[in-house]
């Protein structure tokens, strides 16, 4: 045991006052230096059915603190990921705020570094309650084709989005709109790629970009026919009667379509073939026309009278 403390009893003198001197050296008030540092702040503890609506943690919260020791140590410390945890009580209340203070002791500094100064020591934080709704996807769209077209409709896929956010945020929200689809100029079907309108700081959409068929139809104008005969085919001619026999006929579609249309291609038939006596009611209806996505007849039923036995 004497051997251990004589043998070599310089090199050991040396390294002792070696570290006496680095120690002194260290923590002498000459060697001593103030540094300011940045750091995150998050929350933590927070209730399921909860969420923090301030402060903002969706981008960066933090608190700036000032530090004072030697500087080699906090050149180390600047190299260190510190961040402080903010802790909630655990009887957490419904839209109310309250104090959470930003405690010092949280940091893992070296010895002979201390905390001079924190700022803000303390934030305020307020919750809300957890919202999770389903809301209809609403296409936003501006501009008009080029001449002669029209829109026809604006398909969305997926219909409906889920979102999650904030009771606040989310209150009275009934539909969720896309970023605007410019329709100048265009003359044909789109397949877009849309996103989706924030609808607020803290509230999540789930999908964020839905998928848009925008469907560009030629222009639809509307011609009007009068005094369209109806016809009565199959029968005893001499013994059917057919009330009115003559119709009003709107037709809709592509307007170079309807300017091909003729009177005579209107040509409305109504069978009299195996109708017995009396009177009938038969729905009036012309043939398939190219162009014509829609019509009217007006009146839509005539009145057939059959005043002996059908055959």
């Amino acid at each position: 045991m004497k051997e251990f403390f004589t043998k070599n009893i310089r090199i050991k003198l040396a390294s002792l006052l070696l570290a006496l001197f680095l120690e002194f050296y260290f923590i002498s008030p000459s060697n001593l230096v103030t540094t300011s540092l940045t750091v995150p702040v998050e929350v933590t503890n927070v209730p399921t059915s909860l969420v923090v609506v301030s402060p903002d943690f969706s981008s960066t919260v933090s608190a700036e603190i000032r530090l004072r020791g030697p500087g080699p140590l906090l050149d180390q410390v600047k190299q260190s990921a510190l961040r402080f945890r903010l802790q909630l009580p655990k009887d957490v209340g419904i839209e109310r705020s309250f104090p959470a203070v930003v405690d010092p002791g949280q940091l893992s500094l070296p010895s002979g570094v201390s905390v001079v100064d924190v700022v803000p020591t303390s934030f305020e934080v307020r919750l809300d309650r957890l919202t999770r709704v389903e809301l209809p996807v609403a296409p936003k769209v501006e501009g008009l084709p080029a001449a002669e077209f029209e829109l026809d409709s604006v398909r969305v896929s997926p219909q409906t989005v889920a979102l999650s956010g904030p009771e606040s945020e989310l209150r009275g929200i009934k539909k969720i709109e896309t970023e605007l689809v410019d329709l100048t100029g265009l003359t044909e079907q789109r397949v877009l790629d849309l996103p989706l309108r924030p609808v607020g700081l803290r509230t999540l959409v789930t999908p964020t970009v839905i998928r848009a068929e925008v469907v560009i139809v030629p222009k639809r104008s509307e011609r009007v026919f009068e005094g369209v005969k109806v016809e009565v085919v199959g029968g005893d001619g001499s013994a059917v009667r057919i009330s009115p026999s003559q119709v009003r006929v709107s037709l809709r579609g592509g307007a170079q379509e309807l300017k091909k249309v003729t009177p005579a291609s209107l040509r409305i038939s109504v069978s009299a073939e195996g109708l017995e006596k009396g009177e009938h009611e038969i729905s009036l209806k012309i043939p398939a026309i190219e162009g014509v996505s829609s019509y009217t007849v007006e009146p839509p039923v005539a009145k057939v009278v059959v005043s002996s036995g059908g055959g």
